[in-house]
């Protein structure tokens, strides 16, 4: 489950991406990873095209995709469009 809060000012991510959702700061919890000081971005995997993301379908969407350790240190998760990244069925508990 994921729980969304929106705090300050938006930042600039450290990818350059048209479109994205970014979580900075504070702690994040998705699946099976858990970050204290959240430096996380999710982009589209395809960079000309809008992120198209499901927060239902998330897991499914993250598994079809790639994430990539930055130097930052950060985190980018590139995810395939929820129309495209399989079931939407989350992995039993």
């Amino acid at each position: 489950m994921l729980h969304w809060a929106v705090l300050g000012k938006p930042a600039t991510p450290p990818v350059e991406a048209a479109s994205y959702i970014y979580f900075q700061g504070g702690p994040l919890s998705v699946a099976k990873l858990t970050m204290h000081d959240t430096d996380l971005v999710i982009v589209p995997e395809n960079a000309s095209k809008p992120l198209a993301f499901s927060p239902t379908r998330h897991h499914a969407q993250l598994k079809a995709g790639h994430t990539e350790a930055l130097s930052h240190p950060s985190l980018a998760a590139r995810v395939k469009d929820f129309g495209a990244s399989g079931p939407g069925r989350q992995p039993p508990r």
